[in-house]
């Protein structure tokens, strides 16, 4: 989806609104390379690794908030 939305692959460049001579092998050749599913299959891709950086950065947030209680806890210890 945000390949899909932050860019213009799948739009027929504007070069052909002034001359649409090439269009047709455009078009063709945009459906031979299988553009559509290549994008598609990016953009799966890219929505795995999105929930795993997520995942990865609540691990991390898991474990640097873990320090820190350990912190507080050996400071209030020593303070006594």
């Amino acid at each position: 989806n945000a390949i899909n939305l932050e860019t213009n692959l799948l739009d027929v460049p504007e070069d052909f609104w002034e001359d649409d001579r090439f269009e047709p092998e455009y078009k063709q050749s945009m459906k031979y390379l299988d553009v559509d599913n290549r994008i598609a299959i990016i953009d799966k891709r890219l929505a795995v690794l999105k929930d795993l950086h997520s995942i990865l950065m609540d691990a991390a947030n898991n474990v640097h908030a873990s320090v820190l209680e350990w912190i507080i806890i050996i400071l209030i210890v020593v303070e006594m």
